[in-house]
């Protein structure tokens, strides 16, 4: 139970900050992409639309994660419920 509860919090501090890192680097991508568009530079850069869509694909697999591990707390929770009932 306890490890469920532990890996849940390693999984969402992984979370945050590749959500910061993920939040910088479009924002970058933003600035090149306004220096393509009106100057004709830094067009080889990363676009922000496809650095989004790596986040979002990131995210999903945060959440099943997150609900993977809560699954696991909730279902030692009720065992260790039950296994004090019985004795």
């Amino acid at each position: 139970m306890l490890a469920a509860a532990i890996l849940a919090g390693v999984v969402a501090a992984v979370a945050v900050a590749d959500h910061r890192h993920t939040r910088g680097r479009i924002d970058r991508a933003h600035v090149f992409s306004w220096y393509c568009n009106h100057k004709q530079i830094f067009c080889t850069k990363s676009k922000p639309e496809s650095i989004h869509d790596g986040w979002v694909t990131r995210e999903y697999a945060y959440e099943a994660a997150e609900a993977l591990f809560a699954a696991a707390f909730v279902a030692a929770g009720f065992w260790l419920l039950r296994s004090r009932r019985v004795r």
